[in-house]
Order: C-alpha cells, then structure tokens, then sequence
C-alpha cells in the first residue's frame, strides 16, 4: 500500500530526499501515528488537549493493585478515541517499578491491523517513563 502524502519519522532527522526523513508506505505513516500517539501525554499539546496517553501518570498511581488495568484499559481508549481504523489485537507490557520515583518505565509491544484489511497487521515496541 502507497500513500500520497507523507509523514515525519520520529525523532526527526535529516532525510535523503528533503529537509526530514519521510514516511514512504502507508503502512510505514500508521506505525509513526500510533507510535506518536502512545508517547505523546495527555494535555502536552496546546490546541488538542485530549489529544495522547495518560501512561506516564498511570505509572506513578497510588493503587498499584488496578495498574495493570488501568494500562490495558488506555490501550484500548487510544484506539477506540484516535485510531478508529485500527484494530488493537495484541497488548504486551511489562511495568518496571523503582523506589526512586523518576525511574518506573512502562515497556510495550503493541500488535494491531487496519480494519478494512484485517490480513495487513503490524507492532511497534515503545518505552515510557
């Protein structure tokens, strides 16, 4: 599948063929929303406020009890609310807890397929914290 416009790859970096690197695939632009879409947090951008996830403070919860429902429940809320098209099919995690407050991390392979095409599936690998 080939798309007529492009997005950025994330981090940005310099390109081949212009001033960023740019998605070439459709496949290669669902991977870069979804990714964007888990590692941006609720409230971080100023015109869409509801706009990303609430992983980061999930990972700092009193109730630890809840935790890992609370992390599979805004799984499904992001695909539900931003990626209608998309299908969450597989959510692995892994919460890494510290003492020092600065240090839980939320390790995540996200597996999901675009609806109309259930045969195109695809993962990502994310790291919060």
């Amino acid at each position: 599948i080939h798309v007529s416009t492009k997005n950025f790859i994330f981090p940005i970096q310099r390109g081949e063929n212009g001033y960023f690197q740019m998605s070439e695939t459709t496949l290669e632009s669902i991977r870069e929303n979804v990714k964007m879409l888990f590692a941006t947090d609720e409230h971080e951008r100023v015109i869409n406020t509801n706009f990303g996830s609430r992983f980061r403070s999930i990972l700092f919860e009193n109730d630890t009890q809840n935790i890992k429902k609370l992390i599979v429940d805004e799984a499904n809320r992001l695909f539900d609310e931003f990626l209608p098209n998309l299908k969450l099919d597989k959510f692995d995690f892994e919460v890494t807890e510290n003492t020092a407050i600065t240090q839980n991390v939320l390790k995540m392979k996200v597996q999901y397929s675009i609806r109309q095409l259930n045969s195109i599936k695809d993962s990502i690998s994310l790291i919060i914290g």
